[in-house]
């Protein structure tokens, strides 16, 4: 009888604690993005941002925990860059491929991994933007741009704070897309016919 009861109660207790795991589902705020030095002048263009990831799961905390996202990251992204856009003087329309100035953008990866050490705890983010740029239904160049960061964790480091990092990190990566010198030279070489009515 013994066995018995010690197999149910392992049972319980591996029932119970998948009972107690669950994702850690955040919340995006991605801070708004000012770009010096890029000057709309009026123009136009066609913006769509994608979800490209193969998994949702942007890797687990140092409980085990998945981390993932309550919202969609292309909107998210996308509200990101249009808001970066219209302070820097650009107006935006719908996307399509024809368009005099066209940018799809691509979230290719979005990671997050955490580490146990002897003193500290650390966490690394990194998150990488592919855009074609395109004008009148012609490629123009294709840009892959990444960013990565280190920082350090408290053990039961809140669902607030990681995403206050996974934000930082996606809003360190559209900065450094607008600031990537190809795609400024792209922006300001408008062909006719971008010039908003």
């Amino acid at each position: 009888m013994k066995p018995i009861w010690m197999l149910f109660a392992l049972m319980l207790l591996c029932g119970t604690s998948e009972a107690l795991a669950a994702d850690m589902r955040l919340n995006l705020n991605i801070p708004e993005i000012n770009v010096e030095g890029l000057q709309g002048n009026n123009h136009t263009i066609a913006l769509w941002v994608e979800d490209g990831r193969q998994e949702n799961i942007l890797g687990k905390n140092l409980q085990g925990d998945n981390i993932v996202l309550s919202s969609d990251v292309g909107a998210d992204v996308t509200a990101s860059f249009s808001s970066a856009f219209r302070s820097s003087g650009f107006r935006l329309e719908p996307y399509r491929a024809d368009a005099p100035v066209a940018m799809l953008i691509r979230i290719q990866s979005l990671t997050f991994t955490a580490e146990k050490n002897m003193i500290t705890n650390s966490a690394r983010l990194s998150c990488k933007l592919v855009a074609t740029l395109s004008r009148n239904g012609t490629m123009v160049k294709e840009r892959t741009i990444g960013t990565s960061g280190e920082y350090t964790l408290t053990l039961w480091a809140s669902k607030e704070k990681i995403s206050e990092l996974v934000s930082e990190t996606l809003g360190d990566t559209v900065s450094a897309l607008l600031q990537d010198a190809d795609t400024v030279s792209f922006l300001k070489e408008t062909p006719q016919g971008a010039q908003a009515q």
